[in-house]
């Protein structure tokens, strides 16, 4: 069916425009579980200085939908969302419709309603973490700011593409820590509760599988920072599995927002995706399966 923005304007919690990047935050109103979502923004206008590619398809989805959860737990930049009007209305009712196609398979048409599907046989780990135990404290901010720099720059660099990235989700304020020196134990142990570590672990691990592969030094670094949170290895694994599976459902949420039956070779870069993040094939198709089911 076609959607319009009339149609999903209450599942709208959030909206934020910054330059061309416009996030929004969409709440099914019947189980309080939401689906953040940014999309770029076409300008007619030609940009003064050449922007850093970006990654193309499903993986810059992944990364939006990354970029859309990690801002939200540093708080402070979403607008609550309002009914369009003036002369930004048709330009916010074209990206909210936008927004929502990317995350349409997490949704049903039921009794002349979106309604969310139930999720939490695939990713109840990653939305329960980043709805229970969200980062607020801005020693913990600074923390989960200081994780997600050292994961991008554990090989030693930061690429203009990952600088980018890291520019969407990262407050200005707190990319000061790009120079500084890595986190010690006593400044890890010092996060206000477990819950949190466990969520800033999570989003680092999101944040390393979201560029497709996770080298020698960001696996060092990220289980030293599963040691400084003192996190049993057992935890640990848990949360590496639900970070896999989030890239991956990501993955698939780009792949059939575009129909049902996606082409083969599309199909398999997910596979490829996922094979290269070591998530086995079969929870790819179990996955994938939510997907085939909620095509009605």
């Amino acid at each position: 069916m076609v959607v319009d923005y009339p149609s999903i304007s209450y599942l709208v919690a959030e909206t934020d425009l910054q330059g061309n990047e416009f996030h929004c935050r969409f709440r099914c109103p019947h189980t309080g579980l939401e689906e953040n979502v940014s999309v770029r923004v076409a300008t007619a206008e030609p940009a003064e200085t050449q922007a850093a590619p970006e990654p193309a398809g499903f993986l810059a989805a992944v990364q939006r939908s990354l970029v859309a959860s990690v801002r939200g737990m540093f708080g402070g930049s979403s607008k609550p969302a309002q009914e369009p009007a003036g002369s930004s209305a048709e330009l916010m009712a074209d990206c909210v419709v936008q927004a929502f196609e990317q995350v349409r398979p997490q949704f049903r048409w039921r009794d002349g309603r979106w309604v969310y599907r139930d999720v939490d046989s695939r990713l109840g780990d990653f939305h329960r973490l980043l709805t229970q135990a969200p980062v607020r404290e801005f020693y913990d901010q600074q923390i989960l700011a200081r994780v997600l720099l050292e994961v991008v720059k554990a090989d030693g660099e930061i690429q203009a593409q990952e600088r980018a990235f890291l520019e969407q989700f990262v407050p200005a304020e707190l990319r000061s820590y790009e120079d500084a020196a890595p986190l010690t134990m006593a400044e890890m142990a010092e996060v206000s509760h477990q819950g949190q570590r466990e969520t800033i672990l999570l989003l680092a691990w999101a944040t390393a599988y979201a560029d497709q592969e996770v080298d020698a030094s960001e696996l060092r670094r990220l289980g030293v920072f599963a040691k400084g949170f003192m996190l049993p290895e057992k935890r640990m694994r848990e949360l590496r599995q639900s970070a896999r599976l989030f890239v991956v459902d990501r993955a698939l949420a780009e792949l059939y927002s575009r129909g049902a039956s996606p082409p083969a070779e599309e199909r398999e870069s997910v596979y490829s995706l996922a094979e290269k993040i070591e998530l086995p094939r079969g929870d790819v198709e179990r996955l994938e399966e939510q997907f085939h089911s909620g095509q009605s």
